[in-house]
């Protein structure tokens, strides 16, 4: 745990108890502050005081005497509304911050690599984390990607955080200065908390912030947004830049086509390798991802040749794109991290004769990220809030099913894929929320891995 001892003695409300929010209270419970805590959920104000955390409602404290205020990056801040206490908070002129900026003010020392996009960011974090480590880095991963950042340990003499980062954290982020800053890309995605797509574009770009002519930006080309930041950048000459792309030609940077590695980094293009048996970065999606992680090894002084064989040998992240079993004439893939149309796009993209379980809770109204693939595609089953939404988008182009529940789409999945010639995939890439049957994305995929691992097949 990062020890916060710059605040013993010192006022710090806290709203929202999740993961973020307890690890940031228990951060200052131990570092000696003086901590105010709240949650709009009763259960959850139980289980922080259980755990020794000062519970106390933020709307009713002397503001005045507050030193600091940390807001858990799901709480809105101005889109849709903000969060009354956020609004209290502001008129007595205390901006909230996330954990992030709390490492970053005890962790002085230390390296900071962010990562941020619309998808992709878990996969190159976690990538990028494999690299460095394989190459004798002292390196720690975390952020949106699963632990919070202020459970990671702490460097007693510099290290490199390598931390993704949400649109949420980004927002909440004013003095963090990121060594490496990555972009991936930018598709219409939570707009219902940001309020507009502009929004949503500038919280993204917050990870430039604060960097001088000693930092690297690393930006996607793969879409128009990030291509125009990207020049946007290039003018702008406030710190080194990099491009990278998947399917196209970045001069100066990184790009693979084809499956080839192409480093032109140092304005000398050349292919570095072939990355096409890498099974878990398949796709062009993972693509960019790899071009991204490669670029930061580079510039860490890695051997291009070096830096690929380590990449061959990444685990891949679960529920992404994840190979739970493969009977030679079946393979089943779990990519329950997919929730919108533009991340199950690009696992579609990724294989042929496909037998599509996807629904849930629908982001937008369209799918038009998937219908260049529809090809791909055999059959469909459906599942969740919105499936009928699904089907009447799909059963002009292939079989296409209402099944309600996971297990009976997969079952009816199985027993289709079974009369097909060809080997075919069983893939989980769902294009909508979880919420409306599962706690989460994970709980999806978990449950998806435990039905196709007991299936009795021939």
């Amino acid at each position: 745990m990062i020890d916060l001892s710059l605040y013993k003695d010192k006022t710090v409300a806290i709203l929202g108890l999740g993961k973020t929010g307890l690890s940031t209270a228990t951060a200052m419970v131990e570092s000696g502050a003086n901590v105010l805590a709240w949650d709009d959920s009763e259960s959850t104000r139980m289980d922080a005081a259980e755990q020794n955390i000062p519970v106390s409602d933020l709307s009713q404290i002397n503001w005045g005497s507050v030193d600091r205020f940390v807001l858990s990056p799901g709480i809105p801040t101005y889109a849709p509304a903000p969060h009354p206490v956020v609004e209290i908070a502001r008129e007595s002129g205390i901006q909230p911050v996330a954990d992030v900026e709390l490492l970053f003010e005890a962790q002085p020392q230390a390296k900071y690599i962010g990562i941020t996009g619309t998808n992709g960011k878990s996969t190159t974090t976690a990538l990028i984390g494999h690299l460095l480590q394989k190459a004798g880095h002292n390196v720690q991963i975390g952020g949106n990607l699963g632990t919070a950042v202020l459970d990671l340990d702490p460097f007693l003499k510099g290290g490199i955080y390598v931390l993704e980062l949400s649109s949420y954290q980004l927002e909440l982020c004013h003095q963090t200065r990121f060594n490496m800053a990555i972009l991936l890309n930018i598709t219409e995605d939570h707009i219902e908390r940001h309020g507009t797509l502009e929004n949503y574009v500038a919280a993204k770009m917050r990870i430039f912030n604060n960097q001088t002519d000693q930092d690297v930006a690393i930006v996607g080309l793969d879409d128009p947004l990030c291509q125009a930041i990207y020049q946007g950048l290039i003018g702008q000459n406030l710190q080194t830049t990099f491009a990278i792309s998947a399917g196209q030609a970045a001069p100066g940077g990184v790009s693979i086509v084809d499956s080839e590695v192409i480093d032109d980094m140092e304005q000398i293009s050349h292919i570095v390798g072939n990355i096409s048996d890498f099974m878990t970065l398949r796709g062009q999606h993972n693509w960019q991802n790899l071009a991204a992680a490669y670029t930061v090894a580079r510039l860490m002084g890695e051997r291009p040749e070096k830096i690929l064989k380590h990449a061959e040998t990444f685990p891949g992240l679960a529920h992404r794109q994840e190979v739970v079993r493969d009977t030679g004439t079946l393979l089943f893939i779990n990519d329950s991290k997919a929730t919108n149309p533009d991340s199950a796009a690009k696992a579609i993209a990724s294989y042929k004769n496909i037998f599509w379980i996807a629904g849930g809770q629908a982001k937008k109204k369209d799918i038009k990220e998937i219908e260049p693939y529809f090809s791909h595609i055999q059959e469909a089953f459906y599942i969740g809030q919105d499936q009928a939404l699904l089907c009447d988008l799909t059963k002009d182009q292939f079989p296409s099913h209402l099944c309600d529940t996971l297990d009976k789409a997969i079952s009816a999945a199985v027993q289709a894929a079974k009369n097909s010639p060809d080997p075919a995939v069983i893939l989980l890439s769902p294009a909508g929320a979880s919420w409306d049957q599962f706690a989460n994305f994970e709980a999806r995929g978990d449950k998806f891995k435990d039905i196709v691992q007991a299936l009795q097949l021939d």
